[in-house]
């Protein structure tokens, strides 16, 4: 037989969860990105868990009103199947009910007023159990209303897309595609146009001088990031035009001192956002780091001025082409093309991919879902009329694909 004081503190700790959901509300209604990003350096991973939690409002939101249920059924059930038995309540149960609707009410008002004054030290102590608590729920969250916002949102940009496509007078093409890029450039994070890890060309602390100025002069990059032991731990920035005055010294020379600090930002940040930073800060690159502090890659003036207005070629780039067009129905396409960039190019109808694009990015991506595993060689696929074989894999990714559209003489072959 459990005795009473087991429910009592039941009834206590339920209680007490109540008064924690409220205050975790109320601190979260009160939270602003430009508060997180004030956040000391030593403080950055509970930044980088604040700024992920910040982007999916809807699913915080469904979260705590689960916890909040939850701890408050429990709460009545003990109270009024074991408690009021128990003390002979039910004697006096208007009055029971009354004083009980108050407490509960003390449990959701109090601990917000509390909470507010102190919502950023609050709210950054509790990121990680925050983020615990999310994960747990995260089945019974419901998909719909997530993107319910983010549908609302693409609508309106439809929209004015379409005025700019039907009444842009005598607007060029191009003048046409500038508008739709600032359209969408407030709506960009930074992961969707960063140079991802893989990609990214960075040197060692521990190199010498000759090796440095070998890497600079094979990639031709203005600025490299600088690594000590792995590339998750970035000492600095590297601008080759601190080393002009030194090009004549010897290996031994100490060119560490000219590394500048980085400058770090979370995947989730939007770019119109950094592009205000980089005009304060007056800098022209930033390391690109992950909930968990992991590099994920970098992000440039460049590639922020190239959301506006294309890509930007200087006299040392060289000219790449994602697609390759071989005929009229067959494409090599390079993986790590973007998707908006594939579906215009071959003329495909975003939605009709919805299912396996999911969270990907680029094409090499969306394929790895489509093999469900590291596909080899010439391994093939089809999916939404589309033959996928991979045409090259450089290391541990897909770097070309083969797409070809399937004609009804192909879907009969493959039905026969």
């Amino acid at each position: 037989m459990v005795s009473i004081t087991f429910y009592l503190f039941v009834l206590v700790a339920s209680y007490l969860c109540m008064a924690f959901v409220s205050a975790m509300e109320r601190g979260f209604m009160l939270l602003t990105r430009e508060a997180i990003e004030k956040l000391r350096e030593g403080e950055r991973k509970q930044r980088l868990l604040l700024l992920n939690l910040l982007k999916r409002p809807q699913e915080l939101r469904q979260a705590i009103i689960i916890y909040r249920m939850l701890f408050l059924c429990i709460f009545i059930f003990v109270f009024v199947w074991k408690v009021v038995p128990y003390f002979n309540l039910d004697k006096h149960l208007v009055w029971t009910l009354i004083g009980v609707a108050f407490v509960i009410a003390a449990a959701n008002i109090l601990p917000q007023r509390m909470a507010a004054p102190y919502a950023l030290k609050f709210i950054s102590k509790i990121s990680t159990l925050t983020h615990i608590l999310l994960r747990i729920v995260s089945p019974f969250i419901t998909r719909k209303s997530i993107r319910s916002d983010k549908t609302d949102e693409n609508d309106t940009i439809e929209n004015i897309e379409h005025v700019i496509e039907t009444r842009g007078g005598e607007k060029t093409n191009v003048e046409k595609d500038m508008l739709k890029s600032i359209l969408h450039f407030g709506t960009t994070t930074v992961d969707e146009v960063m140079t991802p890890r893989v990609d990214v060309v960075s040197v060692s602390v521990n190199a010498g001088y000759k090796d440095v100025l070998s890497c600079i002069v094979s990639e031709n990059f203005s600025r490299i990031p600088v690594y000590e032991d792995s590339s998750d731990r970035i000492k600095g920035i590297l601008y080759v035009k601190d080393l002009l005055p030194y090009l004549k010294e010897n290996d031994d020379f100490n060119w560490k001192r000219l590394i500048r600090q980085p400058y770090f930002v979370p995947e989730s940040k939007m770019v119109d956002d950094l592009l205000r930073e980089f005009q304060k800060e007056k800098v022209h690159i930033a390391i690109v780091v992950d909930e968990y502090g992991s590099m994920s890659g970098i992000v440039t003036m460049e590639d922020l001025l190239e959301e506006i207005v294309g890509e930007i070629n200087d006299e040392f780039d060289e000219e790449e082409r994602n697609i390759i067009k071989i005929n009229d129905t067959e494409f090599i396409v390079e993986g790590k093309t973007a998707l908006a960039d594939f579906y215009e190019a071959l003329d495909l109808d975003e939605r009709d991919f919805e299912t396996i694009a999911r969270d990907s990015e680029t094409v090499a991506g969306m394929v790895l879902t489509l093999f469900n595993a590291f596909p080899k060689p010439h391994q093939r696929c089809e999916y939404g009329g589309l033959s996928f074989e991979v045409f090259a894999v450089d290391s541990h990714r897909i770097s070309k694909i083969q797409v070809r559209k399937l004609t009804i003489e192909d879907s009969e072959s493959h039905k026969t």
